[in-house]
């Protein structure tokens, strides 16, 4: 199985080669959007499980998924801009805290993190 990272480069590659290209349909756009507000949404998760686990390992995890997902969504800005698509709106990052001063009760355990994690990894 692929890697969804690899195929969206695919995608994105297809359209990136130096032949004359029709404009992008309306579709293609609109999908381009949808992706790039996820990937935006996932940075907003990824920057709030990052507020609320101590485990290495699973701290590791969230910045290599963060690292990831820059790249693809810097990737996509980039294509988007190139095609003079204007870029939806987004919300900014959230800071870093303490795990430990996050509540018990709004707090996600690190299985709830993992598991967002994963459908966020699957979705895209």
């Amino acid at each position: 199985m692929r890697n969804p990272f690899e195929a969206i480069k695919e995608t994105i590659k297809n359209f990136a080669d130096n032949e004359p290209k029709p404009p992008l349909h309306v579709g293609e756009v609109m999908d381009l959007w949808t992706l790039y507000t996820a990937f935006h949404e996932a940075h907003s998760l990824y920057y709030i499980a990052l507020n609320m686990t101590t485990d290495p390992e699973l701290l590791h995890t969230i910045h290599t998924a963060i690292e990831g997902s820059r790249e693809d969504t810097k990737m996509i800005e980039d294509f988007l801009l190139k095609e003079g698509v204007p870029l939806p709106l987004t919300n900014a990052e959230k800071p870093l805290s303490n795990p430990d001063s996050v509540p018990e009760g709004v707090k996600l355990t690190d299985d709830e993190i993992a598991n967002l994690i994963s459908v966020k990894v699957a979705a895209v």
